[in-house]
């Protein structure tokens, strides 16, 4: 049961590799199922496997799982360690690693041990998981870490004298100057030839456009609220530290960046060169498919006619024999 709850909570480290959802599993699910499985073994003769795996992986823990397939692999987990097997075989494995294994029955110090020497750190194959599943988790880990030293920096001058307020402003100043002039979308996009790709290549540049326009209003507003000309709004103050920071502000993080939009719109030109090409090709072999059936099919109505004409001229000439016949 230990291992149990702990192995759904530590899965959460791993992100989405982990579960589908991150689910907030704590000690009253595990308190609550302890419960169950005290009550259960105290007042039945033999185990009953059904009900206690129903009662702590559908209710006490299920509870909370919406995903089906998160779901699916909890009720995996209880088959696995809630079964016979687990209390017959000595040294029954929990993981594929040899150290988490269940401890053989004996006093109270021996448990105690048997948890001294277990790894101090857990590998993610103790949790069903490849070892590269431990990437994903140290790469979360030290963003978030690196995240809360940046939002810990002063907001005072630095060694320099240069105030945190004089440097965004520079950096507003120093990205309006390299920020482009929007393009006309539909001047851009060429001629509508009424295919899909011409109507995804003029979404992708409003879109575009309508980017360049939010950040240069942004931008400007920016600066004009560390001059206190207007006021500066939440979102104008995220801004504001995301750029001390040098990081992206959230309230982009839905929109395409602009790299990423050129990007699209040249694979999507390219896409539509290749696209007619290889229309105007199989047009031209439909075009050749089309004139060998009719070559084909005038050949056999020729011969057919020529077939038609010598049946005739046969049964004329026995027409005629029988004539001679009879007349003889």
């Amino acid at each position: 049961m230990c291992w149990f709850h702990s192995v759904l909570v530590d899965r959460r480290k791993f992100q989405n590799l982990g579960w589908n959802i991150p689910y907030d599993f704590n000690d009253s699910d595990f308190e609550v199922s302890e419960l169950c499985l005290r009550l259960y073994l105290d007042e039945y003769d033999e185990t009953p496997w059904d009900a206690l795996k129903y009662l702590i992986s559908e209710i006490n823990y299920g509870g909370r799982v919406t995903d089906d397939w998160d779901r699916r692999l909890m009720n995996v987990y209880m088959a696995s360690f809630f079964n016979e097997e687990a209390l017959e075989t000595p040294l029954f494995r929990l993981s594929s690693l040899p150290s988490y294994v269940i401890p053989e029955d004996g006093p109270l110090s021996s448990y105690r041990e048997a948890c001294a020497g277990l790894p101090p750190i857990d590998l993610p194959e103790a949790y069903g998981q490849h070892a590269n599943a431990d990437i994903a988790s140290q790469i979360v880990m030290g963003s978030n870490m690196l995240e809360v030293i940046v939002s810990l920096q002063p907001k005072s001058a630095d060694s320099g004298g240069v105030a945190p307020e004089d440097m965004a402003y520079q950096l507003a100043d120093d990205l309006l100057q390299l920020l482009p002039e929007a393009p006309d979308p539909e001047v851009t996009a060429g001629s509508n030839d009424g295919s899909a790709l011409y109507v995804v290549l003029l979404q992708e540049l409003q879109r575009y456009c309508a980017l360049l326009a939010k950040v240069r209003r942004d931008l400007v507003n920016v600066r004009k609220g560390i001059k206190g000309l207007v006021v500066m709004s939440a979102e104008l103050d995220a801004m504001f530290g995301a750029m001390l920071k040098n990081q992206v502000p959230a309230r982009y993080a839905e929109e395409a960046a602009a790299a990423e939009v050129e990007t699209k719109i040249q694979e999507a030109t390219e896409s539509k060169a290749l696209t007619t090409e290889a229309l105007e090709d199989v047009r031209l072999t439909i075009n050749h498919l089309h004139t060998s059936c009719d070559f084909l099919q005038q050949n056999y109505d020729d011969r057919k006619e020529a077939r038609t004409n010598e049946l005739e001229s046969l049964k004329n000439g026995k027409a005629v024999l029988a004539g001679a016949n009879m007349g003889f």
